[in-house]
């Protein structure tokens, strides 16, 4: 509960502030609600989207060795050359 709620538990419903307050609240939310997208989508896989992974992306298994991630580098990029 943030300030401005706290406040509007102590301002009387017929109070001109309750609306300035209410309004206040209403923004905090959207803010909330604006920054927890932007982490969602920043936290989100960029080759897969909803469970299909887009064409072209090249995967090795894992664990791998050095040599085997550096073939498949080599691999990948005479593909896109």
């Amino acid at each position: 509960m943030g300030y401005s709620e706290l406040a509007m538990d102590k301002v009387r419903e017929d109070d001109p502030l309750r609306k300035d307050l209410k309004e206040i609240c209403s923004a905090a939310k959207r803010s909330r609600d604006i920054t927890w997208q932007l982490q969602a989508f920043a936290r989100k896989e960029t080759i897969a989207h909803r469970g299909v992974f887009d064409e072209g992306i090249q995967f090795i298994q894992k664990p791998f060795s050095t040599q085997s991630l550096a073939a498949k580098v080599r691999q990948t990029l005479e593909e896109k050359t």
